[in-house]
């Protein structure tokens, strides 16, 4: 096996896909991709190459590269620190151009289905976003996790209001649908043993699974 690193480049970024319930990362724009510095990784094998994404982010403007159309569009939204949280929160099927601004714990996003602007405060500086359908309605819903306490407040578009304790402060947010229920399960990684845990939704067990090391970063299926 032989591995080969790219050059920094300064227009590859990670993307969410125009599906709902689906997450890609690539080493090309398409869909809906943020200006960064980023770097890729080819990895060679008996079987084949595979290249992925890896090295620091640095958000500048959100882009997007239609399907439909192949059309480039820049859409300048967004400030210096905010982090992407894009997701279907008008439930028109498609991904909404949105940022959570830890600064002030404030959620800012333009819908795709009118281009109304819409800005929510929910969450305080430390919080870290977890967003997901968490009521499986079809529109995702805003949720943070607090490392200081481990606990997961939920803003459901359906449901309302509603937290769970789960996880410590080192722990990495890791939320998704692991039981197949269609709604998002609370989970996390963490590092320090490798573990995966899941509060699994469709019955409020629990699961742990050992796969990882120290250092590694959790990418599970998107909410």
């Amino acid at each position: 096996m032989t591995v080969t690193d790219s050059p920094t480049s300064p227009f590859i970024a990670a993307a969410r896909g125009t599906f709902r319930n689906r997450r890609t990362i690539c080493c090309a724009p398409f869909s809906l991709v943020w200006r960064t510095t980023y770097r890729c990784r080819t990895i060679t094998t008996a079987t084949g190459k595979r290249t992925l994404p890896f090295g620091g982010l640095r958000r500048v403007n959100g882009h997007r590269l239609n399907s439909a159309n192949g059309q480039f569009v820049g859409i300048p939204f967004g400030q210096t620190g905010d982090i992407p949280v894009n997701g279907d929160y008008d439930g028109d099927g498609r991904s909404d151009t949105s940022v959570y601004r830890p600064a002030n714990g404030a959620w800012y996003r333009l819908n795709s289905s009118n281009g109304a602007f819409n800005a929510v405060q929910f969450g305080i500086a430390e919080d870290k976003p977890v967003v997901g359908d968490y009521d499986a309605d079809g529109i995702f819903d805003l949720a943070v996790f607090r490392p200081s306490s481990g606990i997961w407040y939920l803003l459901k578009s359906t449901e309302g209001f509603g937290s769970a304790q789960f996880g410590v402060a080192s722990d990495l947010p890791v939320p998704a649908d692991y039981d197949g229920d269609q709604f998002t399960d609370i989970a996390v990684f963490r590092p320090s043993e490798g573990n995966w845990y899941v509060l699994r939704s469709s019955d409020g067990g629990v699961s742990g699974t050992r796969f990882g090391a120290s250092g590694d970063r959790p990418v599970p299926a998107a909410p």
